[in-house]
């Protein structure tokens, strides 16, 4: 459920945001070794809390799920808004199946656990947002990269 009517916004620091969900997932994952590094400054954000947890949670937990060992994870204050990265070093996703992971539905995967929601989900907070996700490959460590902007 997306909470960002007007009324459900609120102040959240963004980094702080980060740092709480980075430590969930490495204990969701505790029996998996990742690196996880987290780069950025926290800032005011004016949005609801419980749509960013879950967009940039689904975001961070596909990271912890699909990565080899390591993950780059990076938010950013912009002209346009909030900016975050996430970059992994697993098997990336092919450039034909950027539209259809994004979709309700679309897994691409089918042997790690989910329902295929959760990139649509991130997706159409982003639109609620005036934002944008996108998918390329990591250039840094060579799986995937999702880049979600969100106009806060």
């Amino acid at each position: 459920m997306i909470a960002s009517s007007h009324q459900a916004k609120g102040q959240l620091q963004a980094r702080d945001l980060l740092d709480r969900l980075n430590r969930a997932m490495q204990k969701v994952y505790r029996d998996k070794p990742v690196a996880a590094v987290l780069h950025g400054e926290n800032f005011d954000c004016r949005a609801s809390e419980r749509d960013i947890q879950e967009a940039w949670g689904n975001l961070i937990d596909n990271a912890y799920k699909y990565c080899v060992a390591s993950i780059q994870i990076t938010v950013l204050k912009t002209e346009q808004g909030v900016l975050l990265r996430i970059e992994d070093d697993g098997p990336g996703i092919a450039d034909t199946a950027h539209q259809r992971a994004l979709q309700r539905g679309g897994r691409l995967d089918t042997r790690a656990p989910g329902q295929g929601i959760g990139l649509a989900v991130v997706s159409e907070i982003a639109s609620r947002y005036e934002g944008g996700l996108s998918i390329r490959r990591s250039q840094h460590l060579g799986g995937a990269c999702f880049e979600l902007l969100l106009k806060l």
